[in-house]
Formats: structure tokens, C-alpha cells, sequence
């Protein structure tokens, strides 16, 4: 199972995990990644502008990215050439106005959604792998990195949210709540 928990506020980890019934003490990875061992649920949060979303899965570990989708801007190229590997840039750089800036932020949650998924944050660098948009998955770099797929979900209206997982379920509950 895994459940999407959208908020239009902003929430801390221990209020959604009492909402849900989840109670212990939050632990951090070595990356700084929470998780409540022995409950058997994995978690992650993200949160951009007003919202607050919540990924909850009793399969494995999970990342979760919200973005809010802002006007194109000049910087996102630059950061694309920072961040983004050349194929991507390449697609990007091929787009323009409010469709290069979707892509961008659609983009920049699925690599968010990777790495918060390793649990290695920024660290791992957004470049030192691929996102194949079209099956879903992360390819790795030479760099190595765990094996992963993922999904981009329909997220608040203006914005661009991704799962990432080992595996992914066929069906994903998103649930809104105020």
C-alpha cells in the first residue's frame, strides 16, 4: 500500500504520523532521511509553497517530491546546466515558455524524488543519474545507485509531484485533506 496524504498547510512529521496513528520515536539516516523503526511503514514529506504532502508505504522505502510549478524563468536553464544531465537538458532547452518551465518542475520531482527515496539527499547530485520520463525508471550512472521507478501523480492544481519506490503499486490513494 501506498497513500499520498495532501495538506494545505504546512504540517510536521510527528502531527501527520499521530493523524495516522503511527506513534515512537523518529530516527534519522545518516543523510538526515526520518524513519520510524519497528512500525513497519516507511515515510517522506515534501513541501512547497502551502502545501504539505506525505508518501506512506508498508513496502519499502519511498520518496516523495511536491513542487509548485512557477512562470519560466531564464535560471531554471542555468540550473538545468548545473543540475541536469545533457539528454535532459537537451529536451528541456527544446521546450519553450510555460511547457519548458511544466517540464522543469516535473523533472526536478522526479530527481528530488530519487534522492529523498535513497535517502541520500542532494549529496548524491541530481546529474550522477538519469530519469527516463517515458518508462518511468531512474538509470543510474556510473556512479551506481539503487534500482527504482517512478510516478509522476496528478498533485495540487499547479503542481508537479513524483513517487519514487523499488516498486510501485498499480494504484496509488491520494488523499486530500484540508
Amino acid at each position: 500500500m501506498i497513500r499520498i496524504c495532501l495538506y494545505q498547510k504546512p504540517l510536521a512529521v510527528t502531527d501527520f504520523l499521530k493523524e495516522i496513528g503511527l506513534n515512537g520515536e523518529i530516527q534519522k539516516g545518516p543523510f538526515g532521511k526520518p524513519s520510524l523503526p519497528g512500525s513497519g511503514y516507511y515515510f517522506n514529506k515534501s513541501d512547497s509553497g502551502s502545501c504539505t504532502a506525505f508518501a506512506l508505504s508498508d513496502e519499502g522505502e519511498i520518496g516523495l517530491d511536491l513542487q509548485m510549478v512557477l512562470p519560466y524563468k531564464e535560471r531554471y536553464d542555468r540550473l538545468a546546466e548545473r543540475f541536469f544531465r545533457p539528454e535532459e537538458r537537451s529536451l528541456l532547452l527544446s521546450l519553450e515558455g510555460q511547457a519548458r518551465a511544466d517540464f522543469f518542475f516535473r523533472l526536478w520531482t522526479v530527481k528530488e524524488s530519487y534522492i529523498k527515496f535513497t535517502g541520500r539527499g542532494l549529496g548524491e547530485g541530481l546529474d550522477t543519474f538519469a530519469a527516463d520520463l517515458s518508462a518511468g525508471r531512474i538509470l543510474p550512472g556510473k556512479e551506481g545507485g539503487p534500482f527504482a521507478v517512478f510516478r509522476i501523480l496528478e498533485g495540487p492544481a499547479g503542481y508537479a509531484m513524483c513517487v519514487c519506490a523499488s516498486s510501485l503499486p498499480d494504484h496509488i490513494e491520494i488523499v486530500r485533506r484540508a
